[in-house]
């Protein structure tokens, strides 16, 4: 070990009890993630909950509706790439 002085060997001393600290707290938030899970802890935040049924149902029109601009679309580029005689 090197050679401290009695205040650099105090500032160590505090530093790690932060340190220890720090670390208790983190385990703590762990834990307490593992126990109750992440989607669990999110779900808190979701008030009120008939707002997860109406981005549902908004994302599921959303999604569906692809399909039929796909077909819009292809067909719009056909008409525009068939050449003229």
């Amino acid at each position: 070990m090197k050679n401290r002085d009695a205040k650099e060997e105090e500032m160590f001393t505090q530093c790690d009890a932060r340190d220890k600290i720090e670390d208790e707290r983190v385990a703590e938030i762990i834990k307490t993630s593992v126990e109750a899970g992440y989607f669990s802890r999110l779900m808190e935040w979701n008030e009120p909950k008939i707002l997860i049924l109406i981005a549902l149902i908004g994302a599921l029109l959303t999604g569906a509706s692809q399909p039929f601009f796909s077909i819009a679309l292809s067909k719009v580029l056909t008409y525009l790439s068939v050449p003229k005689e």
